[in-house]
């Protein structure tokens, strides 16, 4: 999920991995799953007389378990571009609807994803005239 904050100086974005609303929900009854893996692995290895059997694939077991126990969303991550004016260049993917502004590594920049046409050629025009004439645009698909 990305929001983007574009200023006449700078670009900012917030994104973080989609989670469905029901999964933040569901979080007590994955930590009841994993509550339970956990009683039945110590229970069978107790009913068995055999506490070898949590070392095998119990243990994997248990190990995700625990996991699952301490399940959160991921945070949002906040990015800032830097001024517009110390970009050089600009790569844009019509293809997948990316937009990236650089200074020198081609690999790495302000990457914008949209949506759709209308927010992409909105943006493409603003940078146009935010970036300095000499910035060099390139179509092509956008690798990273």
């Amino acid at each position: 999920m990305f929001n983007y904050k574009i200023q006449a100086d700078y670009g900012e974005v917030e994104h973080q991995l989609y989670f469905p609303d029901f999964a933040s929900d569901a979080s007590d009854l994955f930590q009841g799953i994993a509550a339970f893996a956990i009683l039945i692995f110590v229970g069978v290895a107790l009913l068995t007389g055999s506490l070898l059997f949590l070392f095998g694939p119990a243990a994997i077991a248990a190990g995700a378990a625990m996991q699952l126990m301490n399940w959160e969303k991921p945070p949002v991550e906040h990015e800032k571009s830097l001024p517009w004016s110390e970009y050089n260049f600009v790569t844009v993917d019509r293809k997948y609807q990316v937009i990236v502004t650089h200074r020198t590594m081609l690999n790495l920049g302000f990457e914008a994803r949209f949506p759709n046409k209308e927010l992409f050629e909105q943006y493409l025009a603003f940078l146009r005239t935010a970036l300095p004439p000499s910035a060099t645009f390139t179509e092509t698909v956008w690798k990273w």
